[in-house]
């Protein structure tokens, strides 16, 4: 990288931590909307992409109200170590920002997991990008820190297949939910197949309203002293016209028969399945940013709604949050309350759009009636405060 870049001022720097981040075969995740007052108070986010060979990523703007249609600015993104050193090399590019920036390769998948204690604690994948203004001086340096949690769904089971000496050309299934009650429901389907004289032991899964998702699957072969005989693997991802998965195959009937009272107890072979389905997103949401007070509050609020995906997570913080401790603050001195609560003898000093944002009842409440809008104190009748 240029010295240039060591030595400027860096205005505006976005850190992404994505979580559950295990070994994704294929991966397009937006990371969450940010602004940078120090380029005209635009709108931003990452795009990740991840495909079977390497990690990339871009930057890309998004609708705003600040009415700039274009600006050189040059950024850098970089994957950093569990101790916030960059790992990947870091590229000063140019580019103009009513378009998104060109895809930045960050790391090659091998180099990723044969680092992986190093680049992924914790299973989460760190990603730092800095912009600024092209030959533009600025003074204020911002820092904004996000997180994306990926939803992945494991589960294992014991597959005992009775009678299976019995079992010629047929084939055997078991049903497996996943997630309780929810889709994709998956048939589990052994079968043996004829191939130069000899009886492949094949297993393969259909699956019922799984598309789009990534599946990793792991089949064992165990004898009756519990060890692993033979072993396949798989992974896959669900197209929008795929509901079929097969596996390599996994073991012959005639190693098994070779030694029947070993690999074969009670005539039942004994099969260990392990599955992994990445879902989707559980969160995703700015955590800390060193210029949230001069945010636009709508822009910020309308981002956070959109990357708001399980409610009841999204409103907890774990761990150190900073925010959460500012707003803790805020309410326990009173600055800038603009209503007083009442419940029976006690009173509250709170901040109406904070009590919008978490209550629709509030929201209702202070938009839909004028005199409720203007109205100093509020008293919730039936109510006591504990």
């Amino acid at each position: 990288m240029d010295n240039q870049g060591d030595d400027r001022k860096v205005p505006f720097t976005y850190i992404w931590a994505v979580e559950n981040y295990s070994e994704p075969i294929h991966l397009t995740l937006q990371s969450p909307s940010f602004v940078v007052d120090s380029i005209e108070k635009t709108k931003w986010c990452l795009v990740l992409y991840v495909n079977p060979h390497c990690v990339l990523c871009y930057i890309a703007r998004q609708s705003d109200s600040s009415g700039l249609k274009s600006m050189e600015i040059d950024f850098e993104l970089a994957i950093l170590a569990d101790d916030g050193t960059p790992i990947s090399e870091e590229k000063e590019v140019s580019f103009t920002i009513n378009h998104h920036s060109k895809i930045q390769k960050l790391i090659e998948n091998s180099v990723l997991y044969e680092r992986r204690a190093e680049i992924l604690p914790k299973n989460t994948l760190t990603i730092r990008c800095r912009m600024w203004r092209k030959e533009f001086s600025i003074n204020s340096e911002d820092l904004c820190f996000a997180r994306s949690k990926l939803r992945i769904e494991r589960t294992s089971f014991m597959w005992p297949v009775t009678d299976f000496k019995g079992l010629a050309g047929d084939k055997t299934c078991k049903r497996v939910h996943p997630i309780p009650d929810k889709k994709p429901v998956m048939d589990y389907i052994l079968r043996l197949n004829q191939n130069d004289g000899e009886e492949e032991v094949r297993v393969e899964i259909d699956v019922e309203g799984g598309r789009g998702y990534s599946i990793f699957g792991e089949i064992s072969v165990l004898d009756a002293e519990g060890r692993i005989i033979d072993l396949t693997k798989i992974k896959s991802r669900l197209h929008l016209d795929q509901t079929n998965i097969q596996f390599p195959m996994l073991t012959t009937k005639s190693k098994l028969m070779a030694d029947e009272y070993l690999c074969l107890p009670n005539e039942t072979l004994l099969l260990r399945c392990a599955l992994e389905i990445f879902i989707g997103v559980s969160l995703s949401r700015i955590e800390y940013c060193t210029f949230l007070p001069s945010l636009n509050t709508e822009d910020f609020l309308n981002a956070e709604k959109q990357n708001e995906v399980d409610e009841e997570e999204f409103a907890y913080c774990s761990g150190p949050c900073p925010l959460k401790q500012a707003l803790l603050n805020l309410y326990k001195d009173g600055s800038f309350s603009d209503v007083t609560l009442k419940a029976g003898t006690e009173s509250f000093n709170v901040h109406k759009n904070i009590l919008s944002v978490r209550s629709p009842v509030f929201k209702a409440m202070f938009t839909g009636n004028e005199e409720l809008c203007t109205a100093p104190k509020h008293k919730i009748v039936g109510t006591k405060y504990f």
